[in-house]
């Protein structure tokens, strides 16, 4: 069976695909889900009765001095494994516990002043039943980290310390912070603070559509209990050394930058603004640059550089002080998701307040599209070249009346000062090129002409499930024989690079938060043999019916045949998880592959009397599985929300076009022809769809994926 592709005139639309919500990296779960040890029942607790406040829960609204966000009050602790908490011994390893209760909390997040852990011991954070779990986590590469929030009141601690290990290191949790606004909340209906929700302009709505690169820069910043916005700066030898640009006004010292969380991607994701991604991630950073009371930046480097999961962008920037024609910036208003506010007029030089240096500020006079608020803090000002120009100060924007932001410019922050901790140059020129201006680049370097999307079954097949002479279950997932993992195999003469994969699952259900599978690449000329990569991934995270997209942690490299699958977590008989795949005749080729013990190819089990081919499929780059079949049309954007345009070969003559389901049910669509292409109009769900062309020439055959992310037009 020949091998499909589509070609990808946008990489960044695939790999922005986010219906996999698990926390990124996940390699191993808690030792207390494992030895199944009992919950804890006693907890310390944190109120306003038994500790001091800092803050007393107050939060500044004045966005005249300040447009960041306080969202939660913290409380000084000291609490280690030696004077609280509970120890255990497992036949896995050492176990402590530490249960933290704070009445009415929206979400916990906790500091440590110290952490430094020995080789092999972790920690993970978790809430009641595991239902929200961050780590693990090693140890802090600054003295001070703060570390993800965990949904709800209540918030359990837990060190894994291995087998004959008796030392674990140093833990001193200093800081418990209690969220009172409920800004890691999981469903975009919950509005805080009563905004309009018609003034919000999200990032992925129509006029955010033009800045789906750059929107992959900006982060989310988290410190002491505050809100702000930050952007990943690429620098003028375009290395991928980690620099986020953001305000001094509020990462004012290396405290600050150490301590703080950078949540990149977290944006809305469906037009119900829900599935807001929070699993995306660096802690701690370097305070390198900053200003303070002359200019309002601040530069840091964070702890580590972001994997190729976060799809980040180094933006680029301009230091010119000259007027700019248009400007726009992406944020995160009160915590929100992404945002974008648009001014088209002329922007110009102004004075803020006499805090800060004269002249030093750009004056957005009227946001023509949505508006800035606290927490939006240090947020880019992009010029009509998508390039950075200023970092958000404050003003008096608001939704009823959009007026008066000031940003500090960046052409000043660049040299204004000799001293190189009080300048921009020192750090994004390191081979002193001297450049007014720097574009924006991706730090992994992918063109989208050097990756396709592939699967194994073509325009004709039907997906399906098959459970023939087994007792329950399917021979794709969990099932009453001994099958236990699953591969696609894909047929490579040469090398390639996997930056992430799809999977179509039909069914997906988890009888517990922590229910999951592992993802898999092997190597091997007739059956997996070696492992490449392997990585973690919540059940409770695949849709069913859709091509869930999981990228990988690392660009995992291939040689030769390899295999792309699962393997199925059978402590639960409640869980049930399964995948589509053709059906057919046992001898025709095959690609699917099961596991019992040992490798087989489906059709060589004779119970099961089919040949298979899974939907699964990958995102190659740099390399090509099989050849490129004849008649194969050009579709772009893909993956798509309501429109895919097909580029019609020179000569051809279409004479019907057909777009049906992986079912075969035919989705209704509406047509506009062009010189040289044709939009295609439709309304459907999420999923993997086919299109049938009749010409003159033959027929033509391809494949597109509908996703509920903004597509260009």
């Amino acid at each position: 069976m020949s091998i499909k592709h589509i070609a990808l005139f946008v990489l960044t639309l695939i790999i922005s695909i986010q219906i996999i919500r698990g926390q990124v990296g996940i390699k191993t779960l808690p030792i207390s889900y494992k030895e199944d040890l009992q919950a804890i029942t006693s907890y310390i607790s944190i109120n306003a009765e038994d500790s001091k406040s800092t803050n007393n829960g107050v939060y500044k609204q004045s966005k005249l001095t300040d447009t960041s966000f306080q969202f939660a009050t913290s409380y000084s602790v000291n609490l280690t494994p030696l004077n609280s908490g509970i120890w255990h011994n497992t036949p896995s390893g050492k176990v402590w516990r530490l249960g933290i209760y704070s009445k009415n909390a929206y979400s916990l997040y906790i500091t440590c002043n110290t952490l430094k852990l020995e080789q092999g011991v972790s920690l993970f954070l978790y809430s009641n039943n595991y239902k929200y779990l961050k780590g693990p986590f090693g140890s802090a590469k600054y003295n001070k980290i703060s570390f993800p929030a965990i949904m709800g009141d209540t918030l359990f601690i837990e060190l894994n310390v291995p087998p004959g290990m008796d030392k674990y290191g140093n833990l001193v949790i200093s800081k418990v912070y209690h969220d009172f606004t409920n800004i890691f909340k999981t469903s975009g209906t919950l509005k805080i603070n009563a905004i309009n929700n018609n003034c919000i302009e999200d990032i992925n709505d129509s006029n955010g559509k033009l800045w789906q690169t750059e929107k992959r820069a900006v982060c989310k910043i988290v410190s002491d209990g505050q809100l702000s916005t930050g952007t990943l700066i690429g620098n003028t030898s375009e290395t991928n050394t980690p620099y986020i640009l953001t305000a001094s006004h509020t990462m004012f010292d290396s405290k600050h930058a150490a301590e703080a969380i950078y949540y990149f991607n977290d944006e809305f994701t469906d037009e119900n603004n829900d599935n807001i991604n929070e699993s995306q991630f660096i802690l701690g950073g370097e305070l390198v640059a900053s200003s303070i009371n002359q200019l309002d930046f601040s530069l840091i480097q964070l702890a580590s550089v972001p994997p190729p999961s976060f799809r980040t962008y180094y933006a680029g920037w301009n230091r010119k002080t000259d007027s700019f024609q248009g400007g726009t910036c992406i944020h995160h208003a009160w915590g929100h998701p992404k945002q974008i506010a648009i001014d088209y007029h002329t922007i110009s030089t102004s004075n803020y307040n006499q805090q800060y240096d004269s002249d030093a500020f750009w004056h957005i006079a009227h946001w023509e599209t949505g508006f800035t608020s606290p927490g939006s803090s240090g947020a880019p000002l992009f010029n009509s070249d998508h390039q950075i120009i200023g970092t958000l100060t404050g003003g008096q924007a608001s939704c009823e009346n959009p007026v008066n932001d000031y940003f500090c410019q960046f052409g000043l922050s660049w040299d204004k000062y000799p001293d190189i901790h009080n300048q921009l140059k020192h750090w994004l020129d390191p081979d002193h090129k001297n450049k007014i201006q720097q574009n924006g680049y991706d730090p992994y370097g992918f063109n989208s002409f050097n990756c396709d999307t592939t699967w194994n079954f073509n325009s004709s097949d039907k997906l399906t499930l098959n459970n023939n002479n087994l007792a329950w279950g399917y021979y794709s997932g969990h099932n009453s024989d001994n099958y236990s993992q699953f591969a696609e195999k894909f047929y490579l003469s040469g090398s390639l690079q996997l930056p992430g994969i799809f999977i179509n699952p039909a069914k997906a259900y988890a009888s517990h938060p922590l229910s999951h599978i592992t993802i898999k690449v092997w190597e091997g000329k007739d059956a997996p043999e070696v492992e490449k990569y392997s990585q973690l991934v919540f059940i409770k995270d695949l849709k069913p019916n859709a091509s869930n997209y999981i990228g990988f942690n690392a660009i995992v490299s291939v040689s030769g045949n390899f295999f792309i699958g699962y393997q199925i977590n059978k402590e639960s008989s409640e869980d049930s998880l399964a995948v589509y795949h053709t059906l057919n005749p046992v001898q025709m080729p095959s690609s699917m592959f099961v596991y019992d013990g040992q490798w087989h190819n489906i059709n060589q089990i004779p119970q099961a009397g089919f040949s298979a081919n899974m939907a699964i499929g990958i995102i190659e780059c740099y390399g090509k599985v099989g050849d490129l079949p004849e008649k194969q049309l050009s579709l772009y954007p893909n993956p798509c929300t309501d429109h895919i345009t097909v580029k019609i070969p020179e000569n051809v003559i279409v004479n019907k076009i057909d777009c049906f389901d992986i079912t075969g049910k035919v989705i209704p669509t509406k047509l506009t022809y062009g010189a040289s292409n044709i939009k295609i109009k439709f309304s459907a769900l999420s999923g993997t769809y086919f299109i049938k062309i009749q010409t003159n020439k033959g027929q033509y055959n391809s494949k597109f994926i509908i996703s509920n992310h903004i597509c260009p037009k």
